[in-house]
């Protein structure tokens, strides 16, 4: 059976912060931690459990007074529990925050004084290796330029828009080219909102053909070259760095 913790809030949220994981007990802590630091009556927090069995759900219930849902059932994957997690999000806008991502700073006051017409709002992105600054141009057809750990979607965008379980690793960025092509409203902040690892799963090159089919769906078999041409050179690149070129 689902658990579930609820504070109450008479005012809507700002922003629903969701949070995905399963079996991430050395992670999900300092995640929790990260949004409890900015939990506010503006701040509504879900938290999606796929059925942990390794002490993870122990650590939300540590934290279950600063989460206002979470729920522990198997689910079909991460974009089909960020899908499930819309109905329980009432916030005008939903960040996604996942196991081992840090919450840095959110701009409530900047999200709530754009005008409906907005689709997203996306602030910048720590790494391990530098900061990772949000473009809304051509470039998004060779790579993902929205960081998803800073990108605030209108609730509404994504009830329009539900991830595609069909894209196992990059539906965010099937999301984010299919914005582009409607040509969506996507506005940009210069702040700093989280800090996400570089190691996971997205960055595996092993995934690379979903890539790549993904940009081909939307933009063609030129693109999808282009884009390969710009990873091989980003790849040479930096491959002579660590060379000390």
């Amino acid at each position: 059976m689902p658990n579930a913790a609820t504070i109450g809030s008479k005012d809507a949220p700002v922003v629903t912060i969701v949070t995905v994981v399963r079996n991430a007990v050395d992670e999900i802590e300092d995640t929790l931690k990260s949004v409890a630091a900015l939990k506010t009556p503006a701040v509504e927090y879900v938290v999606m459990d796929g059925g942990s069995t390794d002490g993870t759900v122990d650590l939300i219930r540590k934290y279950a007074g600063q989460i206002d849902h979470w729920v522990s059932q198997p689910d079909a994957g991460i974009y089909d529990a960020m899908n499930r997690a819309l109905p329980l999000a009432h916030g005008d806008y939903v960040l996604n925050m996942n196991a081992g991502d840090r919450l840095l700073a959110l701009p409530i006051k900047a999200l709530a004084s754009q005008p409906d017409s907005v689709a997203a709002v996306c602030g910048e992105v720590e790494t391990e290796d530098g900061r990772v600054r949000p473009r809304w141009d051509r470039s998004i057809r060779r790579h993902n330029t929205l960081p998803h750990q800073g990108c605030f979607y209108r609730r509404t965008t994504l009830l329009r828009h539900p991830y595609d379980l069909r894209r196992r690793v990059f539906a965010d960025y099937d999301l984010n080219l299919s914005l582009y092509a409607e040509g969506c409203d996507v506005r940009l902040l210069p702040l700093v909102v989280a800090f996400h690892s570089v190691r996971g799963v997205s960055n595996d090159s092993r995934h690379a053909r979903e890539l790549f089919d993904i940009i081909r769906s939307h933009c063609g078999n030129r693109a999808r070259w282009q884009a390969w041409l710009y990873f091989k050179i980003q790849g040479l690149k930096s491959r002579w760095q660590k060379q000390g070129f």
